[in-house]
């Protein structure tokens, strides 16, 4: 019988909630272990492993820390760990522009690479900033 390689881990990520196949991509893209990434977000050093591999669910207050530790917008870790949802009622507003309909379309942007997602938040991020002022 084969050995399942640590890389080998499409039956791990298939069962992985949305919050933790992302927190999980999150330190391989960036090369840090769970542990390391825990300690330094100010976390107990098991945490972020714990969540990844399922065994707990972060509350507001962890998500608030793991969202400073990786720049992220905690409102969207709170969404992906189900504390909020999108209003999804007929009123919703749609994008005019049907260049960027296309482009923003949910299936194109979940096929994104993890570093395209990064690097189209940033852009939108900073568009978004620069139109407030």
């Amino acid at each position: 019988m084969r050995r399942k390689s640590k890389d080998d881990s499409y039956g791990k990520r298939n069962s992985q909630s949305p919050l933790a196949f992302y927190l999980d991509c999150l330190c391989r893209e960036r090369n840090i272990s769970l542990r390391a990434a825990s300690l330094a977000a100010g976390l107990g050093e098991a945490t972020l492993g714990n969540i990844v591999r399922g065994y707990r669910h972060p509350d507001p207050a962890t998500l608030g820390k793991i969202a400073n530790y990786f720049g992220l917008s905690e409102d969207a870790l709170l969404e992906m760990a189900g504390y909020r949802t999108i209003n999804n009622n007929n009123s919703r507003l749609e994008i005019n522009d049907p260049e960027l309909r296309v482009y923003l379309h949910p299936e194109r942007i979940n096929t994104l690479p993890l570093r395209d997602l990064n690097l189209l938040k940033n852009v939108l991020r900073h568009l978004m900033e620069e139109n407030k002022a």
